[in-house]
């Protein structure tokens, strides 16, 4: 998240804000897995269901030297997902959305686009506005945003959560995507580890896995690809 990965060791760092410390999160791993692994806890509604456990919470670079019956495995995740599930959702135009996309359009560098995009839909209105890719969803996505706004206002939440019945919403349709593509890599055989939205699988299985993920978000509507 564009923090720095380093070795706190006996020095104060004066820029410790930009930086994550090894020891901290090894001490994480720890909590996560000396007692045995956590089970898995499904969120409420408002969360989407989505599951929590030892693997979601573990740090990722952490997470990248798991190995599967002793083999090497790789994180598979989709592109851009929460804004093409926000397409789908709410009557995009359907075409692809992608961070490289946006930041062509505003002429923007391309960690600003993605960063901004990613939050763009679960942000309150008022962020929204001021957020460097409304222009782009104005301009190019306007279905898209005056279905979302007009959800937000019908949910029944006070204006000050409204946000929220978005978030619920796209996080719910996460969940079925995956849930989905579990099912569908389980009958082949194949049993990843689930992180949010994406899937942690042997190297060997990446083809499968991508396919798989692939054929699921087209099949449900939703216009991504693994990365």
């Amino acid at each position: 998240k564009g923090k720095t990965l380093t070795i706190r060791g006996k020095k104060k760092w004066t820029d410790a804000s930009t930086r994550v410390f090894v020891e901290d999160q090894v001490e994480l791993y720890r909590l996560l897995t000396e007692g045995g692994y956590m089970l898995p806890i499904v969120s409420s509604e408002a969360g989407g269901m989505r599951v929590v456990d030892s693997f979601t919470l573990m740090p990722s670079w952490i997470r990248e030297m798991v190995q599967l019956q002793s083999q090497r495995t790789k994180e598979y995740d989709f592109a851009a997902l929460h804004p093409n599930i926000s397409s789908t959702i709410f009557g995009g135009t359907g075409e692809r959305i992608s961070h490289d996309a946006i930041a062509a359009f505003l002429d923007i560098p391309i960690a600003k686009a993605k960063k901004a995009n990613l939050s763009f839909f679960n942000a309150p209105y008022a962020q929204m506005v001021n957020s460097p890719v409304w222009a782009y969803y104005h301009q190019r996505e306007p279905k898209l945003l005056e279905n979302l706004l007009q959800h937000r206002q019908e949910s029944g939440k006070p204006a000050k959560d409204e946000h929220k019945a978005t978030s619920g919403a796209m996080l719910a349709k996460e969940t079925e995507l995956m849930i989905a593509t579990i099912h569908a890599l389980n009958v082949k055989g194949i049993f990843p580890i689930y992180i949010y939205d994406a899937l942690q699988g042997k190297e060997q299985d990446g083809e499968i896995i991508r396919a798989t993920m692939n054929a699921t978000a087209r099949m449900m509507g939703i216009n991504t690809e693994v990365r």
